[in-house]
């Protein structure tokens, strides 16, 4: 890697293997292009729907998320400056306590600090309420879009692609109702979808 004009190949019939080694790599400014493509969950906008799948198997944990809220593109149409500070601030509040309250309430004792903390608020009870119900996958699909659509309203890079994928899974959708581990699972293995 150090001589210039020179390659390197990584062959593996593991995606998760090259998923690791390719992400392992980017820390050091490395690309690596994978003939297969990259997973629509490593795009910015698959992230956003991955990490709020993983709140919703986590019953909206408070470290699932601090990883939703520190995804690329989530901001709930703030500016920058007052997201970071919003963040550092909530971040300072769940230090050396996670797990004795719900993040719900400690978004809720940050509201009178910042007002974005009631649009997350609102985002944090969706989910929490999702939690319980029994969907068909088209109910599923609408519901977490509209709460990506909250986090993260500027199109990321993949937007398209998922956009895609959720227009096919809905014509796909049937009126069998889910559970939200069922759906998350089924949404997880979508998401591994190469573009």
């Amino acid at each position: 890697l150090e001589a210039a004009g020179k390659n390197v190949a990584v062959i593996t019939p593991a995606p998760a293997l090259m998923q690791r080694v390719r992400l392992h790599l980017r820390r050091y400014d490395i690309h690596v292009n994978t003939p297969q493509g990259t997973p629509l969950a490593n795009q910015p906008a698959g992230q956003v729907w991955s990490y709020v799948l993983g709140c919703l198997s986590d019953e909206v944990g408070t470290l699932a998320l601090l990883d939703l809220l520190h995804a690329e593109g989530v901001n709930c149409g703030e500016d920058a400056a007052n997201w970071q500070s919003f963040l550092r601030k909530w971040r300072s509040k769940c230090r050396g306590i996670i797990g004795q309250t719900s993040a719900s309430e400690r978004i809720r004792r940050l509201a009178s600090e910042f007002s974005i903390a009631a649009t997350v608020s609102r985002i944090v009870h969706d989910l929490e309420g999702l939690h319980r119900q029994h969907f068909t996958l088209g109910e599923w699909l609408t519901h977490i879009q509209a709460i990506v659509d909250s986090l993260a309203p500027e199109r990321l890079s993949g937007h398209e692609a998922i956009t895609e994928l959720v227009e096919e899974l809905s014509l796909a959708s049937n009126s069998m109702k889910l559970d939200v581990d069922d759906m998350v699972a089924l949404m997880q293995e979508a998401l591994m979808k190469p573009v």
